[in-house]
């Protein structure tokens, strides 16, 4: 018989090993000389005042050599900022991206009611060559939501196009049923839209509600004069009016605080050089309603046959960091950027249980390369089986950071996980780091000016 083991030695040692600094922090300084620290696995986020700064960056630096059982060094070690030497910290995180990436509580379905669009924007590449989602693939939806719903305790249904709006009967009619399924079985239901909000007059956007579609994400590429050069109807007129009237409709008519209205911009150079007066519109507009967010995206060669004629225009991410702090500055309700990249930046097509279904039935994991045959993974039968190509399947779901070194050891691998972007992935077998991690210090001062996810330390910690 070998030694008996004496467990009164095995925790001391481990005590005895000390403790480390996280891998996964990551700081910057505000224009205050407050310290921003953010740990990437914990998801805390503290802003140390300039007076405690050096006490702090002290004990990270060495925390063998603080005294433990300060209040500011047990504050750093609960919020994950400390932790002991014997933690595996990249065991951690691999046992984060099987959460994620699995995502076994929760079932995600971006669903297109219509594929066609009253639009006709120069920078989309979608083909419109499809139009209202087939009666039997509505029956399929609903047969595979019957059939999975119970190894579920959550369903989330994106609704997308072309344009989702001109197919509202449809929107109503399986919202209605998934709803009634998921009450059912006691399962959480959550609904969002991508619209262009040209078609979401008060009563459509009352009907949306009554379809528990509470996040809506609608397009204003700045102000009248480059958003109508951009975003037009089929036969090129201008479109800026009649949805700012929408959503100062929304504004003006509806008390609920239940729903959050994205409202977003393809950012071109044109927009960026106007950036002050859009946000002074919004500002006057929405700048005093909390359901309102400015959403500030780069615009891209996504694809499509206008593209070209505003690829001269497009903008970088560093431009794209520099506006979101100006409007931060100026007091623009900027959209939520920790949730959204901070706290997680692994995109929706590399989770497991997340699919898009076409109006056809065929089955996608991205939004963005509907013609891309890799980007075609299956298809759903009228009878609720979700019919999937393993090989194109796992494309997506599978590898990312556990194959890409450059990953592991990086310190904003558990909000990303080499999936920021498993598209690029597939094509060019590299990962794309998300701009947030290129421009993390620049982030961190952005969410600290505006996000109550934020805690402060005392200044006699």
């Amino acid at each position: 018989m070998g030694t008996p083991i004496n467990l009164a030695d095995v925790k001391a040692k481990k005590l005895s090993n000390g403790f480390k600094a996280s891998r996964f922090n990551t700081k910057a300084e505000d224009k205050h000389g407050n310290l921003l620290l953010y740990n990437t696995y914990t998801k805390r986020f503290v802003s140390v005042p300039k007076s405690q700064r050096d006490a702090v960056e002290s004990i990270l630096q060495n925390p063998d050599g603080a005294y433990i059982d300060s209040e500011l060094f047990q504050y750093l070690l609960e919020r994950g900022f400390i932790v002991k030497k014997s933690a595996n910290e990249f065991r951690k995180a691999e046992m984060r991206h099987y959460e994620t990436i699995a995502s076994e509580g929760r079932l995600s379905l971006t669903l297109m009611p219509n594929e066609n669009c009253n639009f006709r924007c120069k920078y989309c590449y979608e083909s419109f060559l499809k139009n209202h989602m087939k009666e039997s693939v509505q029956n399929g939806i609903i047969q595979f939501v019957k059939k999975n719903i119970r190894k579920f305790r959550e369903l989330h249904v994106d609704w997308f196009g072309g344009e989702p709006l001109t197919a509202v009967p449809i929107i109503e009619k399986l919202s209605k049923e998934m709803i009634e399924i998921c009450a059912q079985h006691r399962v959480r239901y959550s609904a969002g839209i991508t619209t262009n909000g040209y078609l979401l007059t008060l009563d459509v956007f009352k009907k949306m509600q009554a379809c528990r579609i509470r996040t809506f994400q609608i397009t204003l590429d700045g102000l009248a004069h480059t958003h109508d050069q951009v975003r037009v109807r089929m036969d090129g007129s201008g479109t800026f009016e009649k949805i700012v009237s929408n959503l100062k409709s929304i504004r003006d008519n509806v008390k609920s605080g239940t729903f959050v209205m994205a409202i977003r911009s393809n950012v071109t150079k044109p927009i960026l050089e106007d950036l002050d007066r859009y946000y002074d519109f919004f500002k006057a507009e929405f700048g005093n309603d909390p359901r309102f967010y400015c959403h500030l995206h780069a615009t891209g060669n996504w694809g499509g046959n206008t593209v070209q004629s505003i690829e001269s225009t497009f903008c970088t991410n560093r431009d794209i960091v520099s506006a979101l702090q100006r409007g931060v500055e100026k007091g623009v309700n900027v959209y939520p950027l920790y949730e959204e990249h901070l706290a997680d930046s692994v995109c929706y097509a590399a989770k497991r249980n997340n699919y898009v279904i076409g109006s056809d039935g065929m089955v996608y994991k991205c939004t963005v390369a509907f013609d891309d045959e890799y980007n075609q993974v299956g298809y759903l039968d009228e009878d609720g089986n979700l019919c999937l190509d393993e090989d194109k399947l796992a494309l997506w779901v599978s590898g990312h950071e556990s194959s890409d070194k450059k990953c592991q050891g990086c310190f904003f691998r558990p909000s990303c996980q080499g999936a920021s972007c498993p598209l690029v992935r597939i094509h060019t077998d590299q990962s794309a780091c998300p701009p947030v991690k290129t421009y993390i210090k620049d982030y961190l001062r952005i969410v600290a000016a505006q996000s109550p996810r934020i805690e402060y330390v005392q200044e006699n910690l």
